[in-house]
């Protein structure tokens, strides 16, 4: 991983921040913020966050409760605490979005969000994967995957669970290369390769590699293993749908653009905003 100047960044935004020609482009980087926050807030969305920030919560508030903060208290400071690193996250996100899509086509991708028949269908989403956690890592087997790249040898691809027939899964397929999910890991695997001791550029570029394939190959059933049961095919197809309209395209466009920029930066960000809390409440 490439080491920060934090200082250089910080006198660059300085030297913008003097230029004062600005106002406008900040007007509109706070007008996507803005609609991002309202998208973030949407029922559907702000469920699924809420679920996947609760294991943080559930592990934070007896640390806070050792610290001599009644429950009440540490459940407020948590709270609190995610509300910054979902904003912090937004902040982060506002210029991948400003970058490939217009705020027109932003807010047409919010209404999207808040259609009616998406949002039971989102809902019901997230109901099969909060039911099928377990179910879903074990299919999943991230590290397990990883380390057989690694070794040279092929993993072993996603079982298909019973239940479903093939038009079920070709759906799934569908809908699995619309997000493109392979993509959308380059990111993490980049932040994992340039952290592990011992991977060389060559490994790691086959590991990326390597792993986007079995993405491609496996998610669909993934997918289907994980929806069967609480997603019909109407509801698989809407999703298709959605996904497929060319605001929502360009918004998962700047998603994984997003995702693939992460850097030690942004992770070294909410780990201080932990830290912070922690010395504050000492």
């Amino acid at each position: 991983m490439k080491k920060v100047n934090l200082f250089a960044i910080i006198s660059l935004v300085f030297v913008v921040l003097a230029c004062g020609n600005t106002k406008k482009e900040e007007q509109e980087t706070n007008e996507y913020g803005n609609v991002l926050k309202g998208m973030f807030s949407n029922e559907a969305i702000q469920k699924s966050m809420n679920f996947g920030l609760d294991e943080m919560k559930q592990n934070l508030v007896p640390t806070f409760l050792n610290m001599g903060l009644d429950q009440e208290t540490a459940e407020a400071k948590i709270d609190n605490l995610m509300d910054n690193i979902i904003d912090l996250y937004i902040e982060e996100m506002t210029p991948y979005v400003e970058k490939h899509m217009t705020l027109e086509e932003l807010n047409s991708c919010c209404e999207l969000y808040s259609n009616d028949k998406y949002q039971v269908v989102l809902n019901k989403g997230f109901d099969a994967s909060a039911s099928n956690l377990d179910m879903h890592e074990q299919d999943l087997r991230y590290q397990e995957v990883v380390n057989a790249i690694l070794m040279g040898e092929e993993p072993m691809p996603v079982a298909r669970r019973a239940g479903y027939d093939d038009d079920y899964l070709a759906l799934c397929n569908e809908y699995a290369a619309e997000l493109e999910m392979d993509l959308m890991v380059e990111g993490y695997l980049n932040f994992f390769a340039d952290n592990t001791p011992g991977i060389d550029s060559d490994v790691s570029q086959k590991l990326i590699e390597k792993y986007a394939r079995y993405m491609n190959e496996n998610y669909g059933t993934e997918i289907a293993n994980l929806y069967y049961g609480y997603l019909d095919e109407q509801d698989i197809n809407l999703m298709i749908e959605i996904a497929k309209k060319p605001e929502m395209m360009k918004f998962q466009k700047a998603l994984k653009d997003f995702i693939n920029n992460m850097d030690e930066a942004f992770y070294n960000k909410m780990l201080a905003m932990v830290e912070n809390l922690l010395k504050d409440i000492n």
